[in-house]
């Protein structure tokens, strides 16, 4: 199994499995159910995947999320709401 022609839904099943059932648990808690749907088939379906593919998907998913935090810190700050709707008040 090369691991740069895996799906996406098969990379997060791939991923899911190598947490271990509690974890892998708490994760599947926080999906959708049709998240949920499709990655549990993928886990049914999935036979052995070997330490070298493990590796690379979670190497992948490894280097998306630290790409992702640090655009998340060099992005501008989001608009604060006052919850005035952006007018001015003599209150406070």
């Amino acid at each position: 199994m090369d691991p740069r022609n895996i799906s996406g839904p098969l990379k997060a099943a791939i991923l899911i499995r190598s947490l271990g059932q509690e974890v892998a648990a708490v994760v599947l808690s926080g999906l959708t159910e049709k998240e949920k749907l499709v990655v549990e088939r993928h886990l049914e379906q999935m036979g052995v995947v070997s330490a070298e593919v493990i590796e690379a998907v979670a190497k992948e998913f490894t280097d998306i999320a630290v790409l992702r935090a640090r655009a998340a810190r060099i992005a501008p700050p989001a608009p604060v709401s006052s919850g005035h709707g952006g007018e001015k008040t003599d209150e406070g």
